[in-house]
């Protein structure tokens, strides 16, 4: 490895360094296809993964099961859980998608439904490519 490069970590492998998954259960919101809800499922977490399109939760349904994972159509903005019945909600790179305006909201409702002491946990791409430069 040469200086001033860092090696290559997936998002998954520094997520479950940071929080335990195994017995948990939590919301993976803007799940796309749910990969991500897969993958916390595979490692022992009891997950729904929450999308507001049909067409992707069509495509999450379509791939074969880890474990228990669920599936459920929902907005960030009114998550379908009751008050203090999850232990981990997940933004992964999903948050920005949420409009601006709906935003506090969003994160409204991941702490409505956190347990005491849960896990809030977002992680959002890099503004780093030249489309984003605004000079």
């Amino acid at each position: 490895m040469s200086a001033g490069i860092l090696p290559q970590r997936n998002h998954f492998d520094i997520m479950t360094e940071l929080v335990p998954l195994a017995g948990r259960v939590a919301l993976d919101v803007g799940c796309g296809e749910g990969r991500f809800t897969r993958l916390m499922a595979g490692a022992g977490a009891h997950v729904t993964g929450i999308e507001p399109g049909p067409q992707q939760i069509r495509r999450a349904l379509a791939q074969p099961r880890a474990a228990d994972e669920a599936y459920v159509e929902a907005g960030a903005e009114s998550l379908p859980a009751a008050a203090g019945s999850v232990d981990l909600v997940v933004f992964f790179n999903s948050l920005h998608h949420v409009p601006v305006a709906g935003m506090d909201r969003a994160l409204a409702e991941a702490r409505r439904v956190l347990r005491p002491g849960g896990q809030l946990y977002i992680a959002e791409p890099l503004a780093e490519e030249p489309q984003f430069d605004l000079s």
